[in-house]
């Protein structure tokens, strides 16, 4: 379900790592539709929210994704965008995804 690239970038990660740098991507993937509007029905294979890399491809124009650090339980995203001109300054979509597997007990 995610971008080709996006695959690629959770494969190349140690085992370890991998439910992290997934649950990192979801919540980009999460944030970045909302953002747009359309809501998670948008397909999370379309547009690369994988980190940037030499050989990685571009990130979807004229929208700004970014992890949002809230601890090493939690992913969370945010998406930014400037909507047209005479709109609101600034559009915020905040995604929290649950835990990344850790047990709190």
């Amino acid at each position: 379900m995610l971008h080709p690239a996006e695959r690629r970038e959770i494969h190349a990660a140690p085992p370890s790592l991998r439910p992290a740098v997934f649950a990192r991507l979801w919540a980009r993937k999460e944030a970045y539709p909302k953002g747009l509007g359309t809501g998670v029905g948008r397909g999370p294979d379309l547009g690369f929210l994988g980190n940037p890399a030499p050989g990685a491809p571009a990130r979807p124009p004229g929208r700004t994704v970014k992890d949002i650090p809230v601890g090493p339980e939690h992913a969370a995203a945010l998406a930014l965008s400037r909507p047209p001109a005479g709109g609101p300054e600034l559009a915020v979509h905040c995604h929290f995804l649950g835990s990344l597997g850790r047990n709190s007990a």
